[in-house]
C-alpha cells in the first residue's frame, strides 16, 4: 500500500490530467509548490509511456521511483478505462461525478489557477473519443493550453490525509487483533458443527414481481422458501450501490438450507441496472437521494406484501413472522441499521459534508454517496420497522448519516463486518468506531483481516480497480459470511441459546483459513481506539485538520 502511495503522490498531477477540456495538446505539465514550479513535456511522458524510455526531461523525476513503481506508472498511463464518450458524459453530469471532478479541481488548475472542474468534465469526454480509449496518456493530449498547472502542494496533503488513514486503519486492526487473542478461550461449540457448509433443508425459490402503488415503485424479490415442518424464520437482505440481488444469492440459498427463509431484495435506482439505465442516458444519478427513504421502505413494504401471503394467500402460514432478521451489504448495510433504528443526524452530516470539511474527508470515499443525502428536502424521517429485530452487516456504511446520536437508538442484536483492505468504506471510520457507539447488549464486531468491500469473484474481464475491490480471497471471505450470519440469527432470531458460543472470538479463530484472518470482538471502546491509534472516534465528522 505504501508504494502505491508514493506514485499517487508522484502523479497526482499527472493523474489529474486524465480530466481536461477539448482544445490543443497540452506541451508541459507545470507542477507548482509554493514559489517553486518544476515542468515535464507531455513529450516525455508520451515516449515513456509508449516505448519504456526515459529521457532526460523525465529522468529527473523518474529516479525517485523503483523499477516496479515505474512499471505501475506507465501502466496507469497506458491502461484503458471501458467507458465511452457517452458513458463519460453521463457519470459526470451525475452527483457522485460532479463531486469528485469539483475535487479533483482543487489538484488540476486552469493557466489562471481556477479550479479545474469544467475543463476535467471536458477533457474525459474527448478522451473517450480516442481509437485507444480513455487512457491517461490519452486525455493529456486533450488539454486546451500548453500548460497544464498542478497544485503539487495540495497533492501531497491528500497524500499525507490517505497515509494518516491507513496507518491509523492498521493500528486499529492490530487492536482488534489483539483484543481477539485476548477473548479467546475455549468455547463449549462443537466443531463437528459446520456452520459454513450447506444445511440439510431442501429449499424453492420463486421470483416476486411487486408494486407499491402509494410511492409507483416496482420491486424484485428472490424468495427461498424452506420445505420445513414448522413456520420458517424469516431473513431479509438488501444489497449494496450498483450492485444486484444475484450477487447475494449464495448467501441466501446457504441460510435458506438451514431452514430460513430469504428474501433478497431488488433496489430499483440504486442497483446495477440503474447505472446502466445512467450510462445510456435513461436516469440522471448513480443513485437517487430518495433511495435513503426507498430502501428501508422497499423491505416495510416488502414485510406487509409477505404477511398478508402468509395469513391468506400463496404461503399458508409457513413464515414465522414473529422471527425476522435483515442483512445488508454497504448501502444495504445503511439499509438495515436504519431498519433497526438508527436514526439520521443531520448535523455531522452537515458538518462532514462542508465542502472544506469534505475534500480533507476524500480518504473516506462512501462519504460521496453519503453526503448526496443532503439533497433529500427532509431528514426528520423515521424508518425503524420493529418487526425486525436484528442486523447482520457487512462494509456497512453511514458514520456521516447517523453519527453518533443516531447509532446510539439502536437497541436490536446488531453484527457488523468489517474489511481491512476496504477503501470505499475504511473500516476504522465506518465500521470500528460505528461499533463503538452500539448500545446494544447483543453487538459484535467482525474484522476479516484482507478482506476488501465487495466478495464477487473477480474475472479477467472485470476493470482492475472492481477486482481489488475483492479483496484477496472472496471465497474465503464468503465463507465467514455465512458461518457466522447462521450463527448470529440461530442465536439471536431462532432463540437457540446453544449457537451463543459460535459467537465468539474462539470459533471465529477455528474458522481462519489463509491468506485471510478472521478476528471477533464483543467489546469496544472510544478510550481503547485513542489509545492504540491516537485517533479519536468523536472526531470522525472531521478526520484529517484543516
Amino acid at each position: 500500500m505504501q508504494r502505491h502511495l508514493t506514485i499517487i503522490a508522484f502523479v497526482a498531477g499527472i493523474l489529474a490530467t486524465s480530466l481536461a477540456l477539448p482544445g490543443h495538446s497540452a506541451e508541459e505539465i507545470v507542477a507548482s509548490y509554493g514559489l517553486l514550479e518544476f515542468s515535464i513535456p507531455v513529450e516525455s511522458l508520451e515516449t515513456f509511456a509508449n516505448e519504456g524510455h526515459i529521457d532526460r526531461d523525465l529522468a529527473n523525476y523518474a529516479r525517485h521511483l523503483d523499477e516496479e513503481q515505474l512499471e505501475q506508472l506507465r501502466q496507469y498511463l497506458n491502461e484503458p478505462i471501458p467507458l465511452s464518450a457517452v458513458e463519460v458524459s453521463q457519470l459526470t453530469y451525475s452527483y457522485l461525478g460532479e463531486e469528485s471532478l469539483r475535487f479533483l479541481g482543487n489538484i488540476i488548475r486552469t493557466g489562471a489557477w481556477q479550479n479545474g472542474f469544467h475543463s476535467l468534465r471536458g477533457g474525459l469526454v474527448l478522451a473517450a473519443i480516442e481509437p485507444e480509449g480513455l487512457t491517461l496518456l490519452n486525455v493529456m493530449k486533450q488539454f486546451p493550453t500548453s500548460t497544464l498547472r498542478i497544485d503539487t502542494q495540495y497533492a501531497w496533503q491528500i497524500a499525507r490525509d490517505f497515509t494518516q488513514l491507513f496507518e491509523h486503519n492498521e493500528q486499529s486492526i492490530d487492536l482488534i487483533a489483539q483484543l481477539a487473542n485476548q477473548e479467546a478461550e475455549d468455547a463449549n461449540y462443537s466443531t463437528a458443527i459446520e456452520l459454513d457448509i450447506s444445511g440439510n433443508s431442501i429449499w424453492q425459490k420463486d421470483v416476486l414481481s411487486l408494486f407499491d402503488e402509494s410511492r409507483e415503485r416496482h420491486i424484485t424479490v428472490d424468495f427461498y422458501q424452506p420445505n420445513t415442518t414448522s413456520p420458517a424464520p424469516l431473513i431479509v437482505v438488501s444489497h449494496g450501490l450498483a450492485a444486484s440481488r444475484d450477487g447475494l444469492g449464495e448467501l441466501a440459498e446457504h441460510l435458506a438450507s438451514h431452514g430460513l427463509a430469504v428474501a433478497v431484495v431488488e433496489h430499483p435506482n440504486s442497483n446495477f441496472q440503474q447505472v446502466a439505465n445512467l450510462l445510456e442516458g435513461l436516469a440522471q444519478e448513480v443513485a437517487e437521494p430518495s433511495e435513503f427513504i426507498d430502501r428501508p421502505l422497499d423491505i416495510s413494504y416488502l414485510l406487509d406484501e409477505l404477511d398478508s401471503l402468509n395469513q391468506s394467500g400463496s404461503l399458508q402460514t409457513r413464515l414465522n413472522l414473529q422471527q425476522i432478521g435483515v442483512v445488508g451489504h454497504s448501502f444495504g448495510g445503511y439499509t438495515a441499521l436504519a431498519l433497526v433504528g438508527a436514526d439520521f443526524e443531520p448535523l455531522t452530516l452537515n458538518q462532514t459534508c462542508n465542502p472544506t470539511q469534505f475534500n480533507s474527508n476524500v480518504a473516506n470515499v462512501s462519504l460521496l454517496l453519503q453526503c448526496s443525502a443532503l439533497q433529500l428536502p427532509d431528514l426528520d424521517t423515521d424508518l425503524h420497522d420493529e418487526r425486525i429485530q436484528a442486523a447482520f452487516v457487512f462494509n456497512p456504511i453511514g458514520s456521516a448519516l447517523f453519527g453518533e446520536s443516531g447509532l446510539q437508538q439502536i437497541n436490536a442484536p446488531v453484527f457488523v463486518v468489517a474489511g481491512s483492505e476496504d477503501w470505499v468504506a475504511p473500516a476504522l471510520l465506518e465500521q470500528i468506531c460505528p461499533f463503538t457507539r452500539l448500545e446494544s447488549s447483543n453487538k459484535y464486531l467482525a474484522l476479516i483481516q484482507g478482506g476488501g468491500h465487495g466478495y464477487a469473484e473477480p474475472t479477467v474481464d472485470q476493470n482492475r480497480l472492481l477486482n481489488e475491490l475483492t479483496g484477496s480471497d472472496p471465497t474465503t471471505a464468503k465463507r465467514y459470511l455465512k458461518a457466522l450470519s447462521l450463527a448470529f440469527f440461530n442465536t439471536h432470531i431462532r432463540e437457540q441459546s446453544e449457537y451463543q458460543a459460535f459467537l465468539s472470538a474462539g470459533y471465529a479463530q477455528s474458522l481462519n483459513q489463509s491468506p485471510l484472518e478472521l478476528h471477533l470482538i464483543k467489546e469496544l471502546s472510544d478510550t481503547q481506539i485513542a489509545q492504540s491509534t491516537n485517533f479519536e472516534c468523536s472526531d470522525i465528522a472531521k478526520f484529517f485538520p484543516n
